[in-house]
């Protein structure tokens, strides 16, 4: 496979501005913000396995940024969340099958909590640092759910995502 040329991050670039920024609005209003999913991680999980480390660390890196633009996150909480992810990801890949939708689904469900509660926790200690009272926060098992069924179910749909071919898909 050809490594990918600057116009493939560019629309990767695209759909991660766009997809944060769906979140973003998703999450804001509305009865169905409890249900918002995680759409950087989908990509993560989306990303193909054979390409070279570096590239997927960059394309989480890219992920993470979109992320930040539209969230209210700590900016280094959410770096290390989705470079964290992507590595636990190779991590898993070189130890189990994980191209298995179950299997995928719920690792993504796994990573999505466990970065919804570093970010709850990172929140909180930012809070308490500038001496306000942080509010109890309680994980938010509805939109892991849904990041887990999204990657389960459609991430043959991401793996058609226009110009983004060369990054996200399944084996060659």
């Amino acid at each position: 496979m050809r490594h990918p040329t600057l116009i493939v991050w560019a629309v990767f670039c695209v759909w991660a501005l766009w997809l944060a920024a769906l979140q973003g609005a998703w999450a804001t209003g509305g009865s169905l913000a409890a249900w918002t999913p995680e759409f950087g991680f989908v990509l993560v999980f989306a990303l193909r396995p054979e390409l070279p480390r570096g590239e997927r660390r960059a394309a989480a890196a890219l992920l993470a940024a979109a992320r930040v633009a539209f969230s209210s996150e700590p900016v280094l909480a959410v770096f290390a969340a989705y470079l964290g992810t992507s590595g636990a990801l190779d991590a898993l890949r070189r130890s189990i099958e994980i191209d298995r939708p179950v299997v995928r689904a719920l690792a993504a469900a796994g990573a999505t909590a466990a970065a919804a509660g570093f970010w709850i926790l990172c929140r909180r200690i930012s809070l308490l640092e500038a001496g306000i009272a942080a509010p109890a926060a309680a994980l938010p098992w509805r939109g892991v759910i849904v990041t887990g069924l999204l990657v389960g179910c459609a991430l043959p749909l991401v793996h058609r995502l226009p110009g983004a071919r060369p990054l996200v898909g399944v084996r060659a």
